[in-house]
C-alpha cells in the first residue's frame, strides 16, 4: 500500500490499481461479477485476498464469472470450468472431479470437436444477462 493515502491513483503500480477497481466493485453489492485474469500481477497474499473474496461474494449468491488461464486459479475458485477452443465450447467440466488431464486436452483441441457440441443440440443456457451495465475502471 502507498505511503501516502491521498497519492494519485495514476501514479500507483499495476497491482494497486488492481486492487482498487476490485474493493470499488465490491462495496457496491453486485449481483454479478465478472473478473478476467483477477488474479494477474498481485502479490501472494493479495491473490489469496481476491480468492477468499470471490469465494465469499459466490456463497453469499452473488454469480461469478471467472476467465482465466490460470487453470489452479479455476479449480480453486469455480463449481464448473468451460473450455473454449478456437471460438467454440468444448467441453464443461466440473471442477470437483479430478478433470485437470480432460481440461489440458480440450484446451488443445484434442479430443473434442465443435461439431460434436453442435450435433447434441440446443442446450440450455448457464446464464443470461439483461439489463447490464458497464462499468469501466
Amino acid at each position: 500500500q502507498p505511503a501516502d493515502p491521498n497519492v494519485k491513483t495514476s501514479t500507483l503500480s499495476g497491482g494497486n490499481i488492481q486492487k482498487i477497481l476490485l474493493a470499488r466493485e465490491l462495496t457496491n453489492q453486485p449481483d454479478m461479477i465478472v473478473a478476467v485474469n483477477p488474479t494477474a500481477g498481485l502479490d501472494i497474499a493479495t491473490v489469496d485476498f481476491v480468492h477468499r473474496e470471490i469465494t465469499r461474494q459466490a456463497d453469499e449468491g452473488v454469480g461469478v464469472l471467472l476467465v482465466s488461464e490460470d487453470l489452479d486459479e479455476l479449480l480453486v475458485l469455480c463449481d464448473r470450468i468451460l473450455v473454449i477452443f478456437q471460438g467454440h465450447i468444448v467441453g464443461t467440466f466440473d471442477a470437483s472431479l479430478d478433470v485437470r488431464n480432460s481440461i489440458g486436452l480440450a484446451m488443445s483441441g484434442i479430443g473434442t470437436s465443435h461439431k460434436q457440441e453442435k450435433s447434441q443440440g440446443e442446450s440450455k443456457p448457464i446464464m443470461e444477462f439483461s439489463e447490464c451495465n458497464r462499468v469501466s475502471g
